[in-house]
């Protein structure tokens, strides 16, 4: 089963090499991208943690000082995972928008 994705993945990549490739996109701009890639999968495990954490808390004073108990478990959702990554990629292009083309 495993395999099948990567299979899946990898076919699905080398598409996209090709219909970039196609369309005169540079290979600099691929070793660009990747580095872009990397530094949003690098946010995405930061805020996920910060978010485990702050949830965490949250559910922990929550505890402490309400009569319900809410199990820690609420906060690992894989739904979390997803707005991280989510926040990363807002955040990176953010980032990466030209300053001088900003409206005033």
């Amino acid at each position: 089963m495993d395999l099948l994705i990567v299979a899946i993945v990898l076919a699905t990549s080398l598409a996209l090499l090709v219909l970039g490739r196609r369309a005169r996109w540079s290979w600099r701009g691929l070793g660009r991208a990747g580095v872009v890639a990397l530094e949003t999968v690098g946010a995405t495990a930061l805020l996920f943690a910060a978010n485990l954490a702050l949830g965490f808390v949250a559910v922990l004073l929550g505890r402490r000082f309400t009569p319900f108990y809410a199990s820690l478990y609420v906060v690992s959702d894989v739904s979390l995972l997803i707005l991280s990554l989510l926040q990363a990629v807002i955040l990176q292009a953010w980032r990466h928008v030209p300053r001088d083309r900003l409206p005033p």
